[in-house]
């Protein structure tokens, strides 16, 4: 039977989907008022990225353009972790992935994996479950933690290593994720093989492995006082920082 052509190439630019987390509301922490004594405040919570979401982009597309998408085990376990409602932050009532949609990822995902469906440079429409796959594949949570939006030290489109000096950043989780951060950027060198493409693929599985994200804890931040001029960018410091109080 005859593969069905899409387009099967994620959208370039910084433009990506709202997450699916039901946790993303205001975060409440402790601060100091005038006289001394703490009060809560709320900030914005954000779902932060270890490996840039720019960088699983471009690995997406360039395994599509080499016709290796298929076959890719990340597929097969994103595929059986949502099978299995694994990934519980996500999906309904935690989160904001209904089960239909889930099953549509699931099937679109087996697609994909298969050879059922494939790439067509011609093509312009979309497989079903197409918005949702990306959804999911733009936020993994194994590549997730989650803190104050407005953090100091924000690493913008590069690998977040802030995130090693947090309590749930596990020696395993540190090597999967630094793994595959290196082997998808040595993929996306110009002239990369597509035997680096398959072992980036099987590092980025470990990540999808990963059910849970890194849920915010105050002690693991580095704080600032609130309008401090320092406001530190400083990269190899240990630990995220944000301004006020934990």
């Amino acid at each position: 039977m005859e593969p069905t052509p899409y387009n099967l190439m994620m959208v370039e630019g910084n433009a990506r989907l709202g997450h699916p987390y039901g946790s993303a509301d205001d975060l409440v922490i402790s601060s100091v008022s005038s006289d001394g004594k703490k009060v809560p405040k709320k900030r914005g919570r954000s779902c932060h990225h270890v490996v840039p979401y720019s960088k699983l982009r471009d690995f997406w597309n360039k395994l599509v353009e080499n016709n290796i998408i298929a076959s890719q085990e990340f597929l097969r376990v994103l595929r059986q972790n949502l099978d299995r409602r694994q990934y519980v932050d996500l999906l309904e009532p935690r989160g904001n992935l209904g089960g239909n949609d889930a099953r549509e990822i699931v099937n679109l995902a087996r697609d994909i994996y298969t050879g059922a469906v494939c790439h067509a440079k011609e093509a312009r429409n979309r497989p079903p479950g197409w918005d949702n796959l990306v959804l999911v594949y733009s936020w993994l949570p194994g590549n997730l933690f989650v803190g104050p939006s407005d953090r100091c030290d924000d690493r913008g489109d590069e690998f977040d290593q802030a995130f090693f000096g947090l309590g749930g950043a596990t020696k395993n989780r540190v090597s999967i994720l630094t793994a595959a951060n290196t082997m998808i950027l040595a993929y996306l060198k110009q002239g990369a093989s597509n035997k680096s493409g398959f072992e980036a693929a099987e590092a980025l599985s470990g990540v999808v492995r990963l059910p849970r994200f890194i849920d915010f804890n105050g002690k693991d931040w580095i704080w600032y006082p609130e309008g401090d001029s320092r406001k530190s960018r400083i990269k190899d410091i240990d630990g995220p920082q944000a301004m006020g109080n934990s």
